[in-house]
């Protein structure tokens, strides 16, 4: 799990996750898994709004960043490793992933669990990836195991 404390990523500059960047890809490299999760503890959220607070930034606009932070940092995982697949949670987020991407729709195989789809989306660079997506406060507490033993079954 690496966790991204957003108050140290605003103002945003991309060259500020490129250490976390790293981070990933060489857990991808050692055969891990990787979940990549915005600060979620109250106090980092907390912290998060201060922040942005302090450089002009409504609660809306900090979450529009961390949606934009987790996009690029995703897309420039996504594009350097093989992976399996991928699991976005958060509408915001799966948005901001699938811009960053150049994903243009996402094709339906199957539902892991109720109303949380699995499918494949390609990328601008023609890389196809197996991607479940699933809204931030949906679903029972095991989804998202579920979703990732689904995506290691049809890899």
């Amino acid at each position: 799990m690496l966790e991204l404390d957003v108050a140290d990523y605003l103002p945003w500059e991309s060259s500020k996750a490129l250490p976390l960047v790293q981070k990933a890809c060489e857990k991808l490299d050692q055969g891990k898994r990787v979940v990549l999760a915005s600060g979620y503890q109250p106090s980092a959220v907390e912290r998060a709004k201060e922040t942005g607070a302090k450089l002009g930034l409504t609660p809306v606009q900090v979450s529009e960043s961390i949606a934009e932070i987790l996009g690029w940092i995703g897309e420039r995982i996504l594009r350097e490793k093989p992976v399996a697949g991928v699991i976005l949670t958060g509408g915001d987020t799966a948005v901001s992933v699938c811009r960053a991407l150049g994903v243009t729709g996402i094709r339906i195989l199957e539902e892991v669990v109720p109303a949380i789809p699995l499918g494949e989306m390609k990328t601008d660079d023609g890389k196809l990836l197996r991607v479940v997506t699933k809204a931030g406060a949906f679903g029972n507490a095991d989804a998202l195991v579920i979703a990732t033993r689904r995506l290691q079954k049809r890899k």
